[in-house]
């Protein structure tokens, strides 16, 4: 009797130990995609019917893709550990550069422009306008504040026609307007006249002071000063005129900062 007793008892604590190897489970396949490990307890008008951790659950036909019975679970794993994640490239710190400030042109200063307009006192009239280029750049100190090319426009300022009898043709430019950097800057500088004279011999003859000075009145007068700059006035009646490709040289009369 005591071995039989003791054969029950080894038995009962066989059935108690867990199994070690893998589980058998019933697997649901469901249309998107998922597969739902637990035990099949049947199937109904609204569905199968799953026990899933314990729990009863019913899901519905037009869900449910198929069903496998004893299927084996897979074993429970250990969850997967994060893997380190690489440190970010250091990179070397950029030095800050603050940006430039305008610089500022100030009075005094010489613009030695080409003019691209061609200009006639017959034809021109107060108003019209006058577009040239520089030359040679602007500097203030060791800055560019303007660059050859940069295009500065201007206007008329006064066109006289000269008459066949009497008077004297003048001609009087001045430059208004910087444009650059995708700025337009307002500026101000000295007026260049060319006149024309009458001469001894009654002729009209062309003004022009490579000096910028003014001369009196009664003689004709011309303020700036170009370079290559023609006139022609040599006859009574005759125009005076500032061809396209004329160099002339504008004193900044106002410091502008472009």
């Amino acid at each position: 009797m005591k071995f039989r007793a003791l054969l029950i008892t080894l038995i009962l604590a066989a059935l108690v130990v867990l199994p070690t190897g893998p589980v058998q489970a019933d697997t649901l396949v469901l249309k998107d995609g998922r597969r739902i490990q637990g035990k099949f307890l049947g199937r109904t008008a609204y569905g199968v019917v799953f026990e899933v951790d314990g729990e009863q659950q019913t899901f519905g036909n037009e869900n449910v893709e198929s069903i496998k019975v004893g299927s084996t679970a897979p074993a429970a794993s250990a969850p997967a550990q994060p893997q380190p994640q690489a440190p970010a490239p250091a990179y070397p710190a950029q030095p800050y550069k603050a940006p430039q400030s305008r610089v500022t042109v100030q009075a005094g200063t010489v613009l030695r422009v080409r003019n691209t307009t061609p200009l006639v006192s017959s034809q021109s009239k107060a108003g019209d306008p006058v577009i040239t280029e520089l030359v040679s750049p602007v500097m203030v100190g060791n800055r560019e504040a303007l660059p050859q090319g940069t295009q500065i426009t201007g206007r008329v300022v006064e066109a006289v026609e000269a008459k066949r009898a009497a008077g004297l043709a003048k001609l009087v430019i001045q430059l208004t307007e910087v444009e650059y950097s995708g700025r337009r800057t307002a500026i101000q500088t000295d007026p260049y006249q060319v006149t024309g004279q009458r001469s001894g011999t009654g002729r009209n003859v062309a003004l022009g002071a490579a000096t910028g000075g003014i001369i009196d009145g009664s003689q004709g007068a011309q303020t700036g000063a170009a370079v290559g700059a023609v006139v022609s006035a040599t006859e009574p009646g005759t125009q005076v005129a500032i061809p396209a490709g004329s160099v002339i040289e504008f004193t900044v009369t106002m410091a502008f900062s472009p």
